[in-house]
C-alpha cells in the first residue's frame, strides 16, 4: 500500500488527506482513491491523463521525472497530490497597486512639510 497525501483544494473533495491505498503504479493507486468519488478523479484527471497543471510526487519527485502515471509503487512510497496553484481574480494585485498608490500619496504630502521644517531651522555655529 502506498500513502497518497492530498493538497490544496483537493482536501476538501470528500477523501481524507492522507490515504493509504493499494496499487502497483500511481495510476493504480489514484483510481483506488478516486472509486466512488467522480467529483475527486474529474478535478485530478482530464479522461485518462492528468489535468494540465495538477502535479503529483512520487517520494518528492515529480512522476513526469520517471514513468508518469506509470511510475511503479511499492508499499512505503508517499504519493503528493498537487492542484494547480495559481490564479486568482487580481485581488491581491489590486490590493497592493493601491496600498502603493496610498504610500506614494502619502510621502508626497510629507516631503514639502520635510523640507520646510529642515529649511527653517536656524543652524549655529
Amino acid at each position: 500500500m502506498a500513502t497518497i497525501k492530498l493538497f490544496g483544494s483537493l482536501r476538501g473533495l470528500g477523501a481524507a488527506p492522507v490515504n493509504d491505498v493499494p496499487g502497483q503504479t500511481v495510476r493504480a493507486a489514484i483510481l483506488a482513491l478516486c472509486a466512488g468519488n467522480k467529483t475527486l478523479k474529474e478535478a485530478i484527471f482530464d479522461g485518462e491523463a492528468l489535468r494540465a497543471h495538477v502535479r503529483v510526487m512520487v517520494n518528492g519527485r515529480d512522476i513526469e521525472l520517471a514513468d508518469g502515471l506509470e511510475t511503479p509503487l511499492t508499499g512505503s512510497n508517499q504519493v503528493a497530490i498537487f492542484p494547480p496553484i495559481a490564479g486568482g481574480d487580481g485581488g491581491a494585485a489590486v490590493a497592493y497597486s493601491l496600498s502603493a498608490r496610498r504610500w506614494t500619496k502619502r510621502c508626497s504630502e510629507l516631503r514639502p512639510l520635510k523640507w520646510a521644517a529642515i529649511s527653517s531651522i536656524s543652524w549655529r555655529r
